[in-house]
């Protein structure tokens, strides 16, 4: 069997929180997982907006050039909800619109996702709190993490770049890039 070792990884781009606003929830996330008996997930928060399939530096290039139009935002989360087909529960951001036409805009300088997921007609914006439950933990997991959380302000601060087997890359609002030695 022959592999083709020239395959481009598969790279997810999120909006990044501050620090407040990644540990209040990972720390929700965290509480549900003990409760239920779940492993924990040490996963920075985020909200993923899109997929890129190529190299990481054109990538950072590009996120680079729509993160300098950006100023760091606060928005609040106030419904929490799950996809019971893969056994998540997440948070949803109130307003939807500055997620969709930052998603669009990211897509109009990266091109269209490799995913159909991240489709602008099917796509949801939220945030993963905890995942992988059975569909018999769910309706509990999500009451837990509702009463953990409740309606709170969070702030965006820049894009992050998860990329299997790679250091992810964090790009400010404003265009400064650092590497993550940590995931």
């Amino acid at each position: 069997m022959k592999f083709n070792l020239d395959i481009l990884p598969m790279t997810f781009i999120a909006i990044r929180f501050d620090e407040k606003t990644s540990e209040y929830i990972k720390k929700a996330g965290h509480a549900t997982s003990d409760k239920l008996g779940r492993p924990r997930s040490n996963k920075p928060a985020h909200i993923t907006l899109t997929d890129y399939e190529g190299k990481i530096d054109e990538l950072v290039e590009k996120l680079n050039f729509v993160a300098e139009t950006i100023t760091p935002f606060d928005f609040d989360f106030w419904c929490c909800g799950y996809f019971i087909t893969n056994g998540v529960v997440y948070i949803s951001p109130r307003y939807l619109d500055i997620f969709r036409a930052m998603q669009f805009n990211l897509q109009r300088v990266l091109g269209e996702p490799h995913s159909t997921y991240f489709n602008q007609a099917s796509w949801v914006p939220h945030c993963t709190v905890i995942k992988g439950l059975k569909k018999t933990e769910v309706s509990k997991a999500t009451r837990h993490v509702a009463q953990q959380l409740g309606v709170f302000t969070a702030r965006a601060v820049g894009f992050q770049t998860f990329t299997p087997n790679s250091p992810d890359k964090f790009i400010d609002f404003g265009g400064e890039v650092e590497e993550s030695t940590t995931f």
